[in-house]
């Protein structure tokens, strides 16, 4: 008798069915299916395969799918329910065939085949009570969604639930602010490995943005640790968010620093950004002890700083201060703030590490505020931004030629104009982007971020040597960023050095309790070069916000692992997001050291529908 196994997990877990299944039948058996098929090919496989979730199974009315986060499977339900709208505008009510959807967040179990258990049972509870084209969710979704500006949802009452005590809440998401075309504008199209990184908000000096550490997942750290939280900014004027962002990934950077201090990475911290969020909330979901929260007023040549260091178990206040300074003071409040928090936390100030901490990245406060300018602009990425932002950074070297962070900076804006087919020499624009990177080492060598972006550089010239070599003195710099480990195994990786880049990147992963989307996509591509396919579609379905190069990975990753549906669907929904595809172009993109890891590339973009014409 054949052994049964499972597993236990927590999931989002989306349920849909047919309204009125039998009555359309028995009017009309052809339209109805018709009608069902043509939303599975062109409404649903596709928006299931942009956000990473998995068909459990199909029935005569409906289906179940399985996502790693409530994001996405609230992305995923919004689009298919905005898409079948539009699309059922002309239709008479009598003849709409139309899905009602439920989600739930809970427990599951799972075997190779099917999921059940209670958390896909009060799903499929909150399909039963949805509206025809609605949506209802439970409690433990509202709690995952309902600061995320892209959702809203109203009370929809309790409901009596079969087969559960007590009443259950439900929630109903509206769907009238947001189509499905305002989605697709809120995903990250990207296709490059620069561009999907910063579409997740980590971008080293702009880019490699010192991720501070914090322990093992899971588990408690003895050193002190902290989250900064994105300071807010109370100025009458919305366009200095800028500084204000700019002040927390300054003193994030100051933080990391040093080896006594475990700081939650930017990418992390920002995601609190704009929510009101209870200091007991952040320390149970990061594992962390402090919080520091402030704000940044700016007026003129003058700026205030507040900030405050707050227990986050208890909510108590351990320290405040508030700072009013001329602009020119700007690097000495950093000082004083990081100073105090690390006296206050650690009780001991390492004056070594201090010192090394205390590097200014140019003396210039005008340098220094366009840099963060251009920042803004960068993050936007789009052809015209992006040489606006190199503007900018260029005119920062010129007030300042030793500000080593403008010349990183300007660095990646050649990368990502390469990367994006934004010019048709991207050799050229790769040299460029060196001789930057370069620059930025020699005026700053001992800055962990410029070291982090010439390594980016060459890789992406094929330069493998010293990439790595790069990424290396990138650690031994600032070993408390787990970023440097997950690019230096990328690096590794496409030298061929698989377990190696394993090693490494598994020392970045646990180091961050939430990491963002690069991180899976990063071990997705390992698993697919050594051949772990289904290693790499969990990996890669893990990343929350997946942008094109996320789905490319995964479509050749399902070709390979004899999935020719969800392959055959991926493959569209990449091809939807990047009309400009171009099979040779994507292949030179990919610096692989090995001819053999580049022949299986071939083989498994073919296999796709992803290969040359």
């Amino acid at each position: 008798m054949t052994e049964l196994t499972y597993s236990r997990t927590l999931a989002a877990v989306l349920a849909a069915d047919i309204v009125g299944y039998s009555r359309l039948m028995q009017q009309d058996e052809d339209a109805t299916m018709a009608a069902w098929w043509s939303y599975r090919s062109e409404i649903i496989d596709p928006a299931v395969a942009a956000n990473l979730g998995r068909i459990v199974k199909l029935t005569g009315d409906g289906f179940l799918v399985e996502f790693s986060s409530v994001a996405a499977a609230m992305a995923a339900a919004v689009r298919i329910q905005s898409e079948i709208a539009e699309r059922l505008a002309d239709t008479p009510k009598e003849k709409r065939v139309e899905f009602r959807i439920g989600i739930n967040l809970g427990d599951i179990l799972k075997d190779d085949e099917d999921i059940y258990g209670d958390g896909v049972n009060l799903a499929a509870s909150m399909e039963a009570l949805a509206e025809p084209g609605g949506i209802l969710v439970s409690s433990s979704v509202y709690e995952q969604v309902r600061n995320r500006s892209e959702f809203s949802l109203e009370n929809a009452g309790e409901h009596t639930v079969e087969n559960i005590a007590g009443p259950v809440q439900t929630w109903r998401v509206k769907l009238g602010h947001q189509t499905g075309d305002a989605l697709e504008e809120a995903r990250p199209k990207t296709e490059s490995a620069v561009a999907e990184m910063a579409g997740a908000g980590t971008v080293p000096g702009l880019v490699f943005q010192p991720s501070a550490v914090q322990g093992p997942t899971g588990k408690k750290s003895d050193r002190p640790s902290i989250v900064v939280l994105p300071f807010n900014n109370l100025g009458n004027d919305p366009e200095q968010d800028y500084f204000a962002d700019g002040m927390t990934e300054d003193l994030i950077t100051e933080l990391s620093r040093f080896q006594e201090l475990l700081v939650i990475a930017r990418n992390t911290a920002f995601t609190y950004k704009n929510r009101q969020v209870k200091t007991q909330d952040i320390a149970n979901e990061l594992n962390i002890r402090y919080v520091l929260e402030g704000s940044v007023r700016r007026a003129g040549d003058r700026v205030r700083i507040a900030a405050q260091l707050v227990d986050a178990a208890s909510g108590h206040h351990l320290w405040a201060e508030r700072f009013d300074r001329n602009l020119e003071d700007v690097f000495a409040v950093q000082d004083e703030v990081v100073q105090k928090i690390v006296a206050t936390m650690s009780g001991k100030l390492v004056e070594t590490e201090r010192n090394r901490a205390r590097t200014l990245e140019g003396d210039s406060l005008a340098a220094y505020d366009l840099v963060l300018k251009g920042r803004e602009l960068w993050f936007k990425f789009n052809a015209e931004d992006n040489k606006a932002a190199r503007a900018m950074y260029q005119k920062a070297l010129e007030l300042d030629p030793s500000y080593g962070r403008a010349s990183a900076s300007i660095a990646w804006t050649y990368m990502i104009e390469a990367s994006e087919r934004w010019s048709d020499d991207p050799k050229a624009l790769l040299d460029k982007a060196l001789e930057a990177a370069q620059a930025g080492v020699r005026t700053m060598p001992d800055n962990h971020s410029n070291h982090g972006t010439l390594g980016q550089v060459y890789l992406a010239k094929g330069m493998h040597a010293e990439a790595i070599e790069a990424y290396r003195r990138t650690i031994a710099l600032n070993p408390n960023d787990p970023d440097g480990y997950m690019l230096y195994g990328r690096a590794l990786a496409y030298a061929g050095e698989f377990e190696e880049a394993a090693r490494q990147m598994a020392i970045g992963r646990e180091m961050i309790e939430i990491p963002p989307g690069w991180y899976h996509w990063f071990i997705g591509s390992i698993s697919f070069l050594t051949r772990d396919y289904d290693n790499a579609i969990t990996a890669l379905r893990s990343s929350q916000s997946p942008g094109a190069g996320t789905l490319r990975w995964l479509a050749i990753c399902y070709a390979m692992a004899d999935l020719p549906d969800e392959a055959k669907a991926a493959a569209a929904e990449y091809l939807k997001r990047t009309p400009d595809f171009d099979f040779d172009f994507q292949l030179s993109t990919e610096p692989f050291a090995r001819d053999e890891d580049r022949a299986h590339y071939v083989e498994a973009m073919k296999k796709a529908g992803l290969g040359p014409k």
